[in-house]
């Protein structure tokens, strides 16, 4: 299973791509949104999980990456990592879960295997949607759950 990661930070981007593949899945790493839209677009694209984004990109924002994808697989599960709370606000309304930066191992950790643990049981079946709370230990409401 896949986890892409959208991130400028060099030494982060490596760092979380390592414990994506310390937890036994494999990881492809961006420096920029471009760069992801680049990959997104190209045959060698693979679909994963979830996409792993950090909103304060040079150039295109996370968000505004987020709503370009939104619009060619609108079921895709993605991730704001962010430090600051009105882009985690912006994440909620953009039916995305959060990973608050400064982040422990342990947080990415619960949220991968939640992420899988979904997918798993639901793939992109609709019957996941509406569920007020994530059933799969994401401490946080489902963010799908208001697409119903």
């Amino acid at each position: 299973m896949w986890f892409h990661i959208v991130e400028d930070e060099p030494e982060l981007r490596r760092v979380m791509g390592a414990l994506v593949t310390i937890e036994g899945y494999k990881s492809a790493c961006f420096e920029s949104a471009e760069a992801y839209l680049d990959f997104f677009s190209s045959p060698q694209y693979i679909t994963p999980v979830a996409i792993i984004i950090d909103n304060r990109l040079p150039g295109m924002r996370g968000t505004t990456l987020i709503r370009h994808i939104r619009e060619q697989v609108p079921l895709q599960k993605m991730v704001v990592a962010t430090a600051t709370l009105t882009d985690i606000k912006t994440a909620k309304t953009e039916l995305c879960y959060e990973l608050p930066k400064p982040f422990r191992y342990e947080q990415l950790k619960l949220l991968l295997r939640g992420l899988v643990a979904c997918t798993e049981t639901y793939g992109t079946d609709p019957e996941c949607f509406g569920h007020a709370i994530c059933k799969f230990g994401l401490e946080h409401p489902c963010p799908f759950a208001i697409a119903t």
